[in-house]
């Protein structure tokens, strides 16, 4: 359920129900600690490009180790990232799309980096780290293994606060996809071709 304010901002919620002797609603969820990424994105918005560039020039200084951003580049995905992880389902979902072709290089490439692995390491695991400014560009913050069962899931992770994610998946098994719940995956939704957006909580 899409909830809009008088200027059309929206904020996608989630109803759980159960069934007893009857359909009764169980939980009313959304994307939850999303305070600091608004109020960041709202300074990041507000910044000239004068004072981008001050700040890129202040991360040039090598006692300073805190920058959030050292180029115009980081600033851009900073942006772009805030406001991806913060956008309704259907934003999101418009994103992949208008980015399928590139999607679909990073999931080849993260499959390659994980057929390549002789460890034999289960569970999440970071991949393709060496293309991160190929998906940064998405505005995706990294990309992992989700051990599906019996298929692999791989996860294009967004963002968000402690467990309070969204991101993408990628299984050529939808069995293999968490199961979605009030407590942890409050939502995942069928782009198609194998491609999900999900969110936790």
């Amino acid at each position: 359920m899409t909830l809009l304010d008088a200027e059309s901002k929206g904020f996608d919620t989630y109803l759980h129900f159960e069934k007893d002797a009857i359909w009764k609603l169980e939980a009313f969820r959304g994307l939850a600690m999303t305070g600091m990424i608004e109020m960041g994105l709202k300074e990041l918005e507000k910044m000239t490009l004068q004072q981008v560039d001050e700040i890129v020039a202040k991360s040039k200084d090598k006692d300073n180790d805190i920058a959030i951003f050292r180029s115009r580049e980081d600033y851009y995905n900073e942006l772009g990232n805030a406001r991806l992880t913060l956008a309704l389902d259907d934003t999101i979902v418009q994103h992949f799309l208008n980015n399928r072709i590139a999607f679909e290089s990073l999931k080849d490439l993260a499959i390659l980096n994980l057929d390549s692995t002789k460890d034999g390491t289960r569970g999440r695991k970071s991949l393709i780290s060496e293309h991160k400014a190929l998906y940064r560009k998405l505005f995706i913050s990294s990309v992992y293994l989700y051990e599906g069962k019996p298929a692999v899931v791989l996860d294009f992770y967004i963002g968000g606060m402690i467990d309070n994610t969204v991101g993408y998946f990628y299984t050529n098994d939808k069995m293999s996809l968490p199961v979605m719940s009030s407590r942890e995956y409050i939502m995942i939704r069928e782009i198609g071709e194998g491609w999900y957006i999900y969110k936790t909580t």
